[in-house]
């Protein structure tokens, strides 16, 4: 059974073993489910939204916050069981869903095995796939969707805001929270990371006040100040952390374990080689982008 955040918006559970992907049922007079995981969880998602009372048939839209292999990557598995379904994305995402090529050849390079575990992306018939802008509203019946463009993860990352309840699905522009351990990372992959774009983007969010944070990394919350407050004290020691240290070349592995060494909530994540390797890209993306700004700063 999904667990009800507020009016109707649900929250489906996690997905994965360790948890990868929350997924969320937005379920009013059209049902709509936010973030749909990479490919390799579709049968697991599939089985989630049956045993919630929801057949795949059910689903009249399936909104994704971006096209990384981990939101979006099963899109086009899912509609394959979901016959009456559309996908929406941010419209500079939609070609890439349409023809993931290129996609699938960044997500190998800046991924490497996470790619592979995570499964294939193929092509969705473009007659499926709307492209929504900034500002852009979906009716649902009682329920509304309105999507806010938050690119400092990436140029196709959108957030959502169900307007009835105030609930937000942030996707990537609050980072990823482990609670267990009150850990946060910034979700900063390359290539495409920007962090005055992502520190303008928490800040865009929290003057909508939400009364919901919907994470996709993990788990919703009601505690909306204390995440917005967590992110940009986190994302500005990453950046006064990572800066002192790329001047000279940097090993990555060592700055995972620094991090791990000087915050007590990192220790657990780091530990765990699949965690790690998914801090890692973070780091990657973060130092790549603190490079760039020197070089051009020069």
């Amino acid at each position: 059974m999904a667990e009800r955040v507020d009016g109707p918006v649900f929250f489906l559970g996690n997905f994965g073993t360790p948890k990868l992907i929350s997924i969320y049922v937005v379920a009013s007079k059209k049902i709509c489910l936010i973030e749909c995981g990479p490919s390799s969880l579709s049968e697991e998602i599939l089985q989630g939204l049956q045993a919630a009372g929801y057949q795949p048939s059910d689903i009249d839209y399936i909104v994704v916050t971006h096209i990384h292999l981990d939101h979006a990557g099963g899109a086009w598995q899912l509609l394959q069981r979901m016959p009456n379904t559309r996908i929406l994305a941010l419209e500079p995402g939609v070609k890439h869903l349409v023809e993931p090529s290129r996609l699938r050849a960044s997500s190998s390079e800046a991924l490497g095995e996470l790619a592979r575990l995570w499964g294939t992306i193929e092509p969705i018939d473009p007659n499926r796939v709307t492209a929504v802008h900034d500002g852009d509203t979906l009716n649902l019946g009682d329920a509304e969707l309105e999507f806010i463009a938050t690119t400092g993860h990436a140029p196709h990352h959108m957030s959502i805001l169900e307007t009835t309840t105030g609930s937000i699905a942030s996707g990537d522009a609050l980072g990823i929270y482990f609670k267990e351990w009150n850990a946060l990372i910034p979700a900063s992959p390359p290539p495409s990371f920007d962090l005055e774009k992502a520190l303008r983007n928490i800040e865009e969010l929290r003057n909508r006040r939400p009364r919901h944070i919907l994470l996709p990394h993990y788990g919703y919350t009601a505690e909306t100040e204390s995440i917005f407050d967590l992110n940009l004290r986190t994302y500005e020691i990453w950046n006064r952390f990572l800066s002192g240290r790329l001047r000279n070349g940097y090993d990555v592995q060592a700055l995972l374990d620094e991090l791990a060494t000087e915050f007590e909530s990192y220790r657990p994540v780091v530990r765990d080689p699949l965690r790690r390797r998914m801090m890692q890209v973070d780091v990657e993306g973060f130092s790549s982008y603190l490079l760039k700004r020197e070089m051009q700063a020069r």
